[in-house]
């Protein structure tokens, strides 16, 4: 409830008191790994203290932290548009993690717990997604399709896409160009 009061930024500048913080950090520390009477009441003392130095670091206006990461929705909403506008290229999970200043492991496990799958899969399926329509308004061959989508090359594309629609890319365009056509030939119609 006092961080929901008094939220911090994501990344928080200590400035001169960064040397005063990795003290009470290294006595947290300390205490938390002995096995020590009251060891309990010293390390909450000291989760105390280092959550009031940083409160007292923090910029006192919420708009100075960049994006609303106050949610889950809001951090991987803005996560999910910025590889939409990317697709084309070579992202790692690395990459994603950095954003959100978070371990590539821990983006992982919260992606997945909020929306089913690992921020890498989406971006897969976005790419796919990319592809599918590509195909059915361009020519391009797929090579270039697969560079456009991010999906490096056509064979690795041809794979994923097969593997997801059930057909290869080439076959889904000769199906949608037939479907179109089928329904833009008109029917003659007799009137006797």
């Amino acid at each position: 409830d006092l961080l929901r009061l008094h939220p911090l930024p994501p990344v928080l500048d200590l400035g001169e008191n960064g040397a005063h913080f990795s003290a009470i950090f290294e006595r947290l520390l300390a205490h938390w790994n002995a096995d020590a009477p009251f060891r309990a009441l010293h390390c909450a003392f000291l989760a105390g203290q280092i959550v009031t130095l940083a409160l007292d670091c923090a910029p006192r206006n919420p708009a100075h932290f960049g994006p609303d990461f106050s949610s889950a929705d809001a951090r991987f909403t803005e996560l999910i548009e910025w590889m939409r506008g990317h697709l084309g290229e070579k992202i790692v999970r690395e990459t994603l993690a950095k954003r959100l200043h978070l371990h590539p492991n821990s983006l992982d496990r919260a992606f997945g717990a909020e929306l089913g799958q690992t921020p890498l899969q989406m971006l897969r399926e976005m790419r796919l997604e990319r592809a599918r329509e590509l195909l059915e308004t361009t020519n391009w061959t797929l090579d270039l399709i697969a560079q456009k989508s991010g999906l490096e090359n056509d064979a690795y594309f041809s794979r994923v896409f097969r593997k997801r629609y059930g057909q290869s890319p080439g076959a889904y365009r000769k199906g949608v160009k037939k479907a179109v056509s089928g329904y833009l030939k008109p029917e003659i119609v007799s009137l006797d």
